[in-house]
């Protein structure tokens, strides 16, 4: 497969290896994005509702120090940076991986104790 190909949604990687090609990339790290941007609004509704606390530790000490909104703005700035670096190393796997993991760990979550209670 020609991995110039923009339409193809696999390549080949030099190592021989079936990788995600650049359209299927592109919409595995817009989806990691939009997890981490709703995560983000849940987790802001959750807490400056009072409906949970926040449960990472780190999180919750730069909540204490700066606020809800710029600590949380912060953690995904810094996660939006990180998927950026995992995308220009071609770790879509990864990428995808922690898309569900997302889903499944927070987002879920959130939406139970937001709107299912």
């Amino acid at each position: 497969m020609n991995t110039t190909d923009r339409s193809a949604p696999y390549a080949t990687s030099k190592a021989g290896r079936r990788t995600a090609g650049p359209a299927l990339a592109n919409w595995i790290v817009l989806a990691f994005l939009a997890a981490q941007a709703l995560d983000g609004a849940l987790t802001y509704a959750g807490l400056v509702t009072g409906a949970a606390t926040e449960r990472n530790p780190l999180l919750g000490s730069y909540i204490a120090i700066f606020g809800v909104g710029p600590a949380l703005a912060g953690a995904k700035l810094f996660a939006g940076g990180c998927a950026a670096g995992l995308h220009l190393t071609g770790a879509h796997r990864a990428l995808t991986a922690l898309t569900a993991s997302y889903l499944v760990i927070a987002i879920v979550p959130w939406i139970r104790i937001l709107f299912l209670r």
